[in-house]
């Protein structure tokens, strides 16, 4: 078939003058779930959707070492004019351009409200005032059909907000785990967000860098700073300030305490007095927050009962620091985290009483192609008995920067004794909060999945299944991501 514009297009088919000028991917309705387009030199596929009635388009523009961006809107224009010559082939009437968010039921809420926990009163320039208190959000659905709560905890440049919605309009994770029957607690850590910053206590805050917000968190692919970030397809809009979405994202991040230290303390010790306050629960961290899973679990062991970590922050010891290819990846001068997988205390079997009774060593060779190597413990390795007690699932992004050492934090604590995998999700970015198809209802171009999640196995105590497999071997599996969550709960017997 043949329209103006050399464009065709049908299963097998293409339609190479809405490719050669850049990157495209186009989600929408139809009958052909996925059509691969060849003859260009680039990533050329294109995404199809049943699951709305909408079409969501995203036109990336090559950057100036792949031709320049002379002429950037003209582009898009002739792209976006040729596209609709394409989507008039097989796209029905009654097909909408501009995706719409969904309508989704009315959540059933027995009770909501908030708490704040931790926090002391210490001498200040205008006297007392109290620091070091997280403030908690919680939602109680009317129907809880499981027994511990989910608290949420942000990452860095982050509040609360990260999962209770994402800004293009939608859900976040804190509704998705409320209509699946679990409690939510969604923490603002200490100076951040409604829980008040104390400057003579906390220090120097970390600056927001618009920059650093495109490079590794909206448009990767555009600045190729590792060898993954071509990966990344899951952003819905253009990715840069002016674009609705990027602005939502953008406005929402705020300054952090800069001494990484401090974070981990005094987030240790207010997620501590939180759980003695709502008693035991799930711990969901993400990024920065990963470093304060791990303290608070060995800790708490009866109050953790268990921890999702997406993208924990890491590799053990050391930041890594990207550079250009072919090296791509530099450790950084000093250690972040001198304990391993945390800047603080850790209970190792044998005792250690100073993190540099640590011995450790850099493997020889990574363990694959684009991978970072790895610090481990020299054998034999120290053991973290209470972390081998709590069932811990770690996630991540195959787009992120994460993706080139978060095995790194896995293979640590399997040699800590906590057998382990790291489980996938393909396409996606670093702030990981939920899309549609997290509920089973696949949204084309949302950020946090493609609709499928590569899953080795659960990282928890050695008698715990891998998910959806009976062998720990690392087989792959492929799970819609509506089912990992579900998958991980009844394999730890979480239920």
């Amino acid at each position: 078939m043949e329209r103006p514009g050399n464009c065709w297009l049908g299963v097998g088919h293409r339609c190479d003058r809405c490719y050669q000028m850049g990157l495209l991917h186009v989600y929408a309705t139809g009958e052909i779930h996925s059509l691969i387009v060849d003859g260009s030199p680039r990533r050329t596929r294109w995404n199809w959707s049943q699951a709305t009635n909408s079409v969501r388009i995203s036109l990336f523009v090559p950057s100036a070492s792949e031709g320049g961006l002379a002429g950037e809107f003209g582009m898009m224009l002739h792209l976006v004019r040729q596209l609709a010559l394409c989507l008039a082939l097989v796209v029905p009437a009654t097909v909408k351009v501009r995706a719409q968010p969904g309508n989704p039921e009315p959540l059933s809420i027995d009770r909501q409200g908030y708490l704040f926990a931790g926090g002391k009163y210490l001498p200040s320039d205008s006297g007392r005032a109290m620091s070091g208190q997280l403030y908690a959000e919680f939602q109680i659905p009317a129907k809880q059909t499981h027994p511990w709560p989910i608290v949420m905890i942000h990452g860095g440049s982050q509040t609360g907000t990260n999962f209770t919605g994402t800004p293009d309009g939608r859900e976040g994770w804190a509704q998705f785990f409320l209509r699946q029957g679990y409690a939510v607690y969604v923490v603002d850590q200490p100076g951040r967000g409604r829980a008040a910053y104390e400057p003579g206590r906390y220090g120097l805050a970390s600056r927001v860098d618009l920059e650093n917000t495109a490079r590794r968190f909206v448009a990767p692919e555009r600045f190729n700073l590792w060898p993954q970030a071509h990966l990344h397809t899951q952003w819905p809009g253009m990715g840069e300030p002016g674009d609705p979405v990027f602005d939502q994202f953008y406005a929402s991040q705020v300054p952090s305490i800069e001494n990484f230290t401090l974070q981990q303390t005094l987030n240790s010790d207010a997620i501590q007095a939180l759980l003695e306050k709502i008693g035991p629960a799930i711990l969901l961290t993400h990024s920065q927050s990963g470093a304060f899973g791990w303290p608070v679990a060995d800790a708490r062991v009866d109050l953790v009962k268990a921890i999702l970590a997406v993208e924990p922050n890491g590799p053990p010891f050391f930041n890594v620091e990207n550079v250009s290819g072919p090296e791509w990846y530099r450790d950084a001068p000093v250690q972040a985290r001198p304990w391993g997988i945390t800047a603080v205390h850790l209970t190792y079997d044998p005792l250690v009483s100073k993190a540099s009774e640590l011995v450790i060593a850099r493997q020889e060779k990574p363990d694959g192609a684009d991978l970072t190597r790895c610090w481990e413990q020299k054998s034999p390795p120290r053991q973290l008995p209470r972390l081998q007690r709590i069932p811990i699932l770690i996630v991540t992004a195959e787009a992120s920067y994460h993706a080139p050492y978060d095995h790194c934090t896995v293979k640590y604590l399997e040699q800590a004794g906590v057998a382990s995998h790291v489980d996938q999700v393909g396409g996606n970015w670093h702030p990981r909060q939920r899309s549609h198809d997290d509920a089973g209802k696949k949204q084309p171009g949302d950020r946090t999945s493609n609709g499928e999640v590569v899953v080795n196995s659960v990282i928890s105590c050695g008698k715990t299944r891998p998910i959806a497999s009976t062998n720990c071997g690392g087989k792959l599996h492929t799970l819609s991501s509506s089912s990992w969550v579900r998958h991980w709960a009844r394999d730890t017997k979480l239920n």
